[in-house]
């Protein structure tokens, strides 16, 4: 909500969180309206004080192909988003949820480094989330490794060029 957001500035410096289903339109607007409200104890308004969220649905299994594991990861997406859908029906507007579809980061790891220098600014701050419906830790845990280890870099080099 725009008003409270610079109201609550008037008092201290104070960032902000958007859904993976914010319109992108919604976040420019945003940081437009905070960079002029931001409580000036915090400084100049950043981008990275809205973090950007986004599932991420990664498949760097070994032995695959690239189009296997970008395969599998879509599989993995279309059940788990599948699920969410079905748990939200009748509470959010299913417009918005299918926009989520459209901001999660699927793939293989070339796949995901490519969709987040398309989507996202290069000052943004991600915040990701690897477990959404998957309750195994290990693969959780592999999949943010492989994060880490190979998508990672492709971004950092790809942005400080």
């Amino acid at each position: 909500d725009g008003p409270t957001q610079e109201k609550v500035q008037s008092f201290a410096p104070c960032h902000v969180f958007n859904l993976s289903i914010t319109r992108p339109e919604v976040i420019e607007s945003t940081h437009q309206r905070l960079a002029a409200a931001y409580h000036p104890d915090g400084g100049t308004w950043e981008r990275r004080n809205m973090p950007r969220t986004t599932f991420v649905f990664l498949n760097a299994e070994p032995g695959l192909t690239p189009e296997q594991q970008r395969e599998r990861a879509h599989e993995e997406a279309r059940e788990a988003l599948a699920a969410y859908w079905t748990a939200l029906e009748g509470t959010l507007d299913p417009s918005k949820v299918e926009r989520a579809t459209n901001n999660a980061l699927i793939g293989n790891s070339e796949d995901i480094a490519q969709q987040m220098l398309e989507r996202f600014h290069p000052d943004d701050r991600l915040m990701l989330w690897f477990d959404f419906f998957n309750h195994d830790n290990r693969r959780v845990i592999a999949n943010m490794e492989a994060f880490m280890r190979e998508v990672a870099p492709r971004v950092a080099q790809a942005v400080a060029q």
